[in-house]
């Protein structure tokens, strides 16, 4: 600003206005403000290509240069945090969660760096997790209020409740909240991250039960209010917490529950029992595939991932694409889709399936522009290899109940070893050789009761 008000003139409202442009890069109007500089320069004196050079030169360092009090600021703030993070990487961390978890990609990445530095992400309680991030331990436990459909209130009111005496059961839990405060959706949060574990370790059957809960909570906050309680403050003879049965959710079940409560998965990924067989079929992984874009520039690779949404779009020449967004057990990304493999994949990618893709990815700055190329179903791939499943239960496992979580539709073989009571003994079936078997499927496979070992 200085120098257009010496060599060209400028008042100070003029000189502003060049600020500005600059800082806009808006090429009319940059053109606009180098007449007007070089006309002022010749004005004073300076000769026409000497002032379009000193104009010139002011307009690329407008790209990238700060003043110095600018400079001083960034410098100092970058100073006090490269000194908390290098000192106090803990604390940073969760601070750094807590300031930015309203937004599940910035919290993944948090989560990745953390467990990059040897810290332990903690699953989020009802009786352990503040409304906050808080380091615990050597490890950082989970924030009540970052999980989805909580809010801060409902957060605050579970922690304000539990005080210095943790919840007992689920029984107490439901009798010590607010079902106002802390209502259904709430409730089904908590349960679907596993802050419930502690008091009921089958997230399914809370599930089922969520209105049940509700509804208990609520005649024992009416019982309250209407002051039927006896004289040590307890409801006296309160409803009592009946809850029907369901059998546990597999693995992927509680990953995908995990998935929509807190934006991407806490207790470990739908592809983690697969990473050795996929990378004997060179398959990488997101962060190694990242890197490699970014040192060349563009690369081309096969991924496994888990679909998280599909959104699909319309060009404005009426053709269909869409926008998927994709997770593995290293980082999450989006890649856009374009008619012909969209058409190609048909359902395969819906939200939870687990898929093999061609992608092609190209840097732009520090972003990764990347597009799915063909996309197959993971159980395709690695099915083809699989020709025998074997199955180790004790004598509680019901056959029927195994038939139930198979397919009649491929070329597996499936064989059932059962353990006798008399330990020494066991006896081993052929149950045919007609059957397939999901990943999903596998993983509810792991969960029947009598189940010792799927492999």
């Amino acid at each position: 600003m200085q120098l257009a008000q010496a060599l060209s003139g400028y008042s100070l409202g003029e000189a502003d206005l060049l600020r500005r442009a600059m800082g806009k890069k808006i090429k009319a109007e940059m053109d606009a403000q180098g007449a007007r500089f070089v006309k002022g320069a010749q004005e004073k004196g300076i000769e026409e290509a000497r002032a379009r050079f000193i104009f010139e030169l002011i307009a690329k360092f407008a790209g990238y240069g700060f003043n110095k009090s600018h400079a001083a600021a960034y410098a100092l703030v970058a100073y006090h945090t490269a000194y908390l993070k290098a000192n106090h990487a803990q604390e940073f961390l969760a601070a750094s969660m807590t300031l930015d978890m309203g937004n599940t990609d910035k919290l993944y990445g948090y989560t990745r760096e953390a467990k990059q530095l040897g810290m332990a992400i903690l699953p989020p309680s009802v009786n352990k997790s503040v409304v906050e991030f808080e380091p615990e331990g050597n490890g950082i436990r989970y924030a009540l209020a970052a999980l989805k459909n909580m809010g801060q209130s409902a957060a605050e009111h579970i922690v304000a409740e539990r005080g210095a005496k943790p919840f007992s059961d689920l029984a107490d839990f439901m009798s010590r909240i607010n079902p106002k405060t802390v209502n259904k959706r709430a409730i089904e949060a908590l349960n679907a991250s596993g802050a419930l574990q502690d008091l009921e370790k089958n997230r399914a059957k809370v599930a089922k039960n969520a209105e049940r809960l509700i509804e208990f909570a609520g005649r024992l906050a009416q019982d309250r209010s209407a002051g039927q309680a006896d004289m040590f403050g307890s409801i006296a003879a309160g409803p009592q917490l009946v809850l029907a049965d369901a059998p546990s959710w597999g693995l992927l079940e509680t990953l995908d529950a995990e998935l929509a409560a807190a934006g991407f998965y806490l207790s470990g990924h739908p592809l983690d029992e697969f990473t050795d067989r996929l990378g004997r079929l060179n398959v990488i992984q997101w962060t190694a595939f990242a890197t490699r874009v970014q040192a060349h520039g563009r690369a081309e690779a096969r991924l496994a991932a888990t679909v998280t949404y599909c959104q699909d779009r319309k060009s404005k020449s009426g053709n269909r694409f869409a926008f998927a967004g994709f997770s593995d057990p290293t980082g999450q990304f989006e890649a856009v889709i374009f008619s012909d493999t969209l058409n190609a994949a048909g359902d395969k990618l819906e939200a939870g399936k687990n898929v093999l893709v061609s992608v092609e990815g190209e840097a732009e700055g520090e972003a990764i522009k990347v597009r799915v190329q063909t996309v197959q179903t993971l159980d395709e791939v690695l099915g083809k290899g699989t020709k025998r499943l074997a199955i180790t239960a004790t004598e509680r496992l019901q056959v029927a109940d195994l038939i139930k979580h198979l397919s009649r539709e491929g070329n597996l073989e499936v064989k059932l070893v059962v353990q006798l009571r008399e330990q020494a003994k066991a006896v081993e079936f052929s149950l045919g050789n007609n059957f397939s078997v999901s990943a999903r499927q596998l993983s509810a496979l792991k969960t029947l009761p009598g189940i010792i070992q799927v492999s």
